[in-house]
């Protein structure tokens, strides 16, 4: 994903608030979220409690699903309509080691999502056996301890997703107590030729990126950036979200998958929706497409006036920062290197629907190394900082 340093929000009020809020940082974890947004986290305990019964009622024939591949053909989305380039200010790529000490940067939304049609080998059938019954896709879900959630067109805000046949995967271990969502950005085949309302109550963007400031439609689910060694950003955002659900399961954390494989059939309104219903807090895993190498950085809700007051973002926004900032806190103490302050702000249609604490998490930008022994320090850094934020 793109975001630029250059549009947004950029008021004194703006970054004295956003600076209270990173000074507060997580020392007091979830009672720091609570602080920020009481009603938030009542909120969120009762989405959890309520909306994993049901769903355990709903979804009790799910786990024997099988997958189903639709013929879409996907539209790319022209170079100057999907990226957005961020200009460092001078300085601001170095490591910080203090993320909480700076200013929070104002940032423009780059909804972006990169896919790739698997090719389909289909081998004809004997005469005698009868045709394979067609049914909802979730391969992952036959593992034990994996359960398949599918959207519901009764929640709110449903009538405002696209795309929705698809099903995520609810990983749980024995004595958890908390459930994370871990969205791996991007990766739906189609969904750059889907728009969905930017906001849930119709009103236009107050900032820019992909969708420009003003705009009351987004795509769906646009193309993401390719790294300087050649990997599709959907296929990194996996990986790191991979191992990220290992770290969480082996922590005693349940852990909600959107996206486990290649492709997955669920809009960024439907992935916030089910993250919604089935987990305390949402992290969206990304790499930027600036090739500076600058760090890791997350958005936080844009602190324009209209925006702050608009539901359900009135209810989440302190709770959003305070979940960034123990992720940017846990990233920088494992060693994952920190852009600027850690805090970029922005719309994006993720944080204009969530309902519990999210955040969209650049995890590095195009030129970061993404080998194994990064990818398990942004792992083990984000652990740390769910622990601080659930413990």
């Amino acid at each position: 994903m793109t975001y630029s340093s250059k549009k947004g929000i950029s008021s004194l009020a703006a970054a004295l608030l956003s600076t209270s809020l990173l000074l507060a940082g997580c020392a007091g974890g979830q009672t720091s979220a609570t602080a920020a947004s009481a009603a938030t986290q009542t909120a969120a305990a009762t989405i959890t409690s309520t909306a994993v019964s049901s769903a355990a009622k709903t979804h009790t024939s799910v786990t024997a699903a099988t997958e189903t591949k639709r013929p879409e053909t996907e539209t790319t989305v022209p170079e100057s309509e999907s990226e957005v380039s961020q200009t460092d200010a001078p300085g601001t790529a170095a490591e910080m080691t203090s993320p909480a000490a700076q200013t929070p940067e104002s940032a423009a939304q780059t909804d972006t999502a990169d896919t790739d049609d698997a090719e389909v080998s289909v081998t004809e059938a004997p005469e005698t056996a009868p045709a394979p019954e067609t049914t909802h896709s979730n391969p992952a879900a036959t593992e034990a301890g994996a359960k398949a959630i599918y959207f519901d067109s009764s929640w709110e805000f449903a009538g405002n997703a696209a795309i929705t046949s698809g099903a995520a995967t609810l990983y749980t271990v024995s004595g958890g107590r908390h459930t994370v969502c871990v969205n791996a950005g991007h990766g739906t085949a189609g969904g750059s030729s889907v728009r969905t309302l930017c906001h849930p109550d119709g009103s236009a963007k107050v900032s820019g990126g992909t969708t420009a400031a003003g705009s009351t439609t987004a795509i769906a689910v646009s193309s993401g950036t390719t790294l300087s060694d050649g990997t599709a950003e959907a296929d990194a955002n996996l990986a790191v979200a991979q191992a990220l659900k290992s770290r969480l399961l082996a922590a005693g954390y349940n852990v909600l998958m959107i996206r486990d494989g290649g492709d997955i059939q669920l809009d960024n309104v439907a992935r916030t929706l089910i993250a919604n219903h089935y987990a305390e807090c949402h992290i969206s895993i990304h790499y930027d497409s600036t090739e500076s190498d600058k760090g890791a950085f997350f958005i936080a809700p844009s602190s324009d006036g209209a925006y702050r007051s608009m539901y359900p973002v009135s209810a989440t926004a302190g709770s959003d920062i305070a979940l960034g900032n123990c992720v940017i806190n846990g990233l920088s103490g494992s060693g994952v290197k920190i852009w600027n302050s850690g805090i970029l702000e922005g719309d994006l249609t993720q944080i204009s629907y969530s309902t519990i604490p999210t955040i969209d998490l650049e995890v590095g930008d195009r030129a970061s190394s993404h080998n194994g022994n990064d990818i398990d320090s942004i792992a083990a850094g984000i652990t740390v900082g769910v622990q601080s934020f659930l413990p």
